[in-house]
């Protein structure tokens, strides 16, 4: 089963230099908002993005592989929007959400770029 892994997420903020104040207004929460995730090791899927993508991460960076028992239906509950996920698969969806949405907004700065600099090449 995959759990989020708080620690790596506590990692990223100190080597970030970011104190939890600091971080938790970045991603849309207060400082208590922030310490519940920490404890309950659990968030939202849209907190979720917000924190990987303040932390430049790849969303599938934060969750750990455990034993699960053989032929067992794994599922995780993520809170606050109490969605279920099966082995990671929304993980790995939004990531892959995160990554196209990426590609869009680089593809719209190349295309403003070309109209204001009149430069062509391809996409």
């Amino acid at each position: 089963m995959k759990s989020l892994n708080i620690k790596k997420i506590k990692e990223l903020i100190n080597s970030q230099d970011l104190q939890q104040k600091e971080f938790a207004k970045k991603i849309g929460l207060t400082v208590g908002g922030l310490q519940y995730i920490f404890k309950e090791k659990s968030t939202n899927t849209d907190t979720l993005i917000k924190i990987s993508e303040i932390l430049n991460t790849p969303i599938g960076y934060f969750f750990d592989e455990t034993d699960a028992p053989k032929g067992a239906h794994v599922i995780q509950t993520i809170h606050g929007n109490q969605n279920n996920v099966s082995n990671g698969e929304k993980a790995c969806k939004l990531e892959l959400e995160a990554a196209n949405k990426k590609i869009i907004e680089l593809q719209d700065k190349i295309i403003k770029l070309q109209e204001k600099k009149k430069i062509n090449f391809k996409i």
